[in-house]
């Protein structure tokens, strides 16, 4: 490895002219998405309704009287003296 690194070093202190074609590729990354500010609140809200839907839905689906607790609503049965 040590000949690679020695190569590249003395490679990386000449100067290379860079032509037309490599300035085009350096402008092409550097135009930035706006994917974030454009669709996020949108994607946000969609996402939150389908989870409190998903949500609301799967809770519809249990039995919810018999889960409930029954403080107040249980009276106790009258006994006799045997």
């Amino acid at each position: 490895l040590f000949p690679a690194a020695l190569v590249r070093s003395a490679l990386s202190r000449l100067p290379v002219r860079r032509g037309p074609r490599a300035a085009a590729s350096r402008h092409l990354h550097a135009k930035k998405s706006d994917f974030d500010g454009k669709y996020g609140l949108p994607v946000f809200v969609g996402g939150s309704l389908f989870c409190i839907g998903t949500w609301v839905y799967t809770l519809k689906q249990y039995d919810l009287e018999h889960y409930v607790s029954p403080v107040g609503r249980v009276r106790p049965k009258s006994w006799k003296k045997e």
